[in-house]
């Protein structure tokens, strides 16, 4: 009868033990935090903004800066949560991008300098929505390809820039200042300063933006003087 007891009382323990593990593991990964809250303010931000390509309204309140690696799939997700920005918040929110390929990725560093050519094309939105689109064929290694659905198939320019193997000056610009802020993985994001500390979703950045705009801190220790983005 003892057996049994002892038997009962072990399988009693053992269910309460992987429950309170459950517990635990849901708190610690579904219940931290919102990842703005984790993150902090850099007051020397507006470093990485000479080794960037702004897009959007110079004297918009809010300033989004992304370091972005072409081939990385989070940067692609992030990029399609800013196309919706940008449509919801055409005059209020500027976006910058800062190129900053990782050494693992094979082909980031040949995307970055394709998406240079066609930026001298007047081409860079066009071909930033391109090239993450076609993100998983990114081994060919004839960039003239991009010419085409870019409408820069006759460009004799752009084909002789994609053939071009130097790595262009803003790309080695992004490299150096995302050294110098200890960048280590992409998309790095910044909305007024504040480095988020891993990816924000879109229902947090929108957040953020809306209370910006608001003119609420949206986040604790968030300083006043980064309420309003300087003019660029």
């Amino acid at each position: 009868m003892q057996t049994l007891w002892d038997r009962a009382l072990s399988a009693i323990l053992a269910i309460a033990a992987v429950a309170l593990a459950s517990v635990l593991v849901h708190r610690e990964f579904f219940q931290q935090p919102p990842t703005g809250e984790r993150s902090r303010f850099e007051a020397d931000w507006g470093q990485a903004l000479s080794a960037s390509h702004l897009l959007g309204d110079r004297s918009a309140p809010v300033a989004i800066v992304e370091f972005t690696d072409l081939e990385c799939p989070f940067c692609r997700r992030f990029h399609s949560s800013l196309l919706k920005i940008r449509d919801r918040y055409p005059t209020e929110v500027s976006y910058s991008l800062i190129h900053y390929p990782l050494a693992q990725h094979a082909h980031s560093l040949a995307a970055a300098r394709a998406a240079e050519c066609a930026d001298h094309a007047g081409k860079l939105p066009e071909a930033l929505d391109v090239i993450f689109a076609q993100q998983d064929s990114l081994s060919n290694a004839d960039w003239r390809w991009l010419a085409r659905p870019l409408g820069l198939g006759a460009d004799d320019r752009f084909a002789s820039c994609v053939a071009d193997t130097t790595t262009p000056p803003l790309v080695k610009a992004g490299l150096a200042v995302g050294s110098r802020m200890g960048i280590r993985g992409t998309p790095t994001v910044f909305v007024n300063g504040w480095r988020y500390a891993g990816t924000p979703s879109d229902t947090e950045i929108v957040r953020a933006i809306g209370d910006l705009l608001d003119g609420r801190a949206p986040y604790k220790g968030f300083p006043r003087s980064a309420m309003r983005a300087p003019a660029r």
